[in-house]
């Protein structure tokens, strides 16, 4: 997508004063051609190639560019500033609640997703695509699409991920399938076998779940138990709600086409995926 499809979200196709003309795109790559020569430059000096005379030049350079620069760019980064104070506000909050669930094997379905809301779904696509939209002089109500596309989605990201820790491919998805298992990690997966198991099944759930020495017979077991539980098809139906609830919204969202074309191929991406 043209940097200029970024700049016209919500503001009308007939506000081009927005979008990015030649000079500044032109100003745009001198900036990141002198970024990338200064960078080099530093790695050379480290390296011990360069003299501290040799290099300081170039630092004088970058203060100089970065002063003149950020006048400029100020109003943006002032845009951009409150967003990712919240996603690490947020992130933290999540990271908290995960370890609160796995030190006391909190097993309640809306505990879990209010863990996957705060440390997936406003950290991986929430926060940076409000971040990407408030570069491009995003208005409130792009924002708040943003946000009402997002969330839905980011959860649906997560509880495919948890799927894919107990069921995917080790050689497609590149991880274990016993890490999730032998951690005892709080997933609403396993809070939704926990809450429908039998007294048998739960008892063997328990004792299997968090074991480090857990191997493919007792993994076995703990998937037969997913699976007659219904959890597995829980979690698929959660899956393609949220999925639903994203790409629906985006019917009357005040995005660029461009961008609502991208934006339903992610939601596919990050939900019907092997790895």
């Amino acid at each position: 997508m043209p940097p200029s499809s970024f700049a016209t979200m919500g503001a009308g196709e007939a506000k081009t004063d927005q979008t990015v003309d030649s000079g500044t795109a032109t100003e745009i790559a001198k900036i990141r051609d002198e970024v990338d020569c200064t960078l080099k430059a530093f790695l050379l000096a480290k390296n011990r190639m360069l003299s501290h005379t040799q290099l300081s030049p170039l630092v004088r350079r970058l203060a100089e560019f970065v002063d003149a620069g950020g006048k400029r760019l100020r109003p943006t980064l002032c845009a951009v500033r409150p967003v990712l104070d919240s996603m690490r506000t947020e992130l933290m909050l999540g990271q908290y609640l995960d370890l609160f669930a796995h030190c006391n094997q909190v097993s309640d379905v809306s505990a879990t997703l209010t863990t996957t809301r705060y440390k997936t779904a406003k950290y991986t696509v929430e926060r940076p695509l409000q971040v990407g939209a408030c570069l491009a002089g995003a208005t409130t109500e792009v924002l708040d699409a943003c946000t009402q596309f997002a969330l839905p989605l980011g959860e649906a990201f997560q509880l495919r991920d948890d799927l894919l820790g107990v069921f995917g491919d080790p050689a497609i998805t590149g991880k274990s399938r016993f890490d999730d298992l032998r951690d005892g990690k709080s997933t609403t997966l396993l809070a939704l076998a926990k809450q429908s198991a039998g007294t048998d099944d739960l008892a063997t759930l328990h004792r299997l779940i968090g074991d480090p020495e857990l191997n493919e017979e007792g993994a076995r077991i703990v998937r037969r138990i997913l699976t007659d539980t219904g959890a597995v098809a829980t979690i698929e139906t959660m899956i393609s709600e949220r999925r639903c609830q994203a790409l629906a919204m985006l019917d009357n969202a005040p995005f660029h086409p461009e961008a609502t074309a991208s934006l339903r191929h992610l939601a596919y991406a990050a939900t019907v995926r092997a790895s």
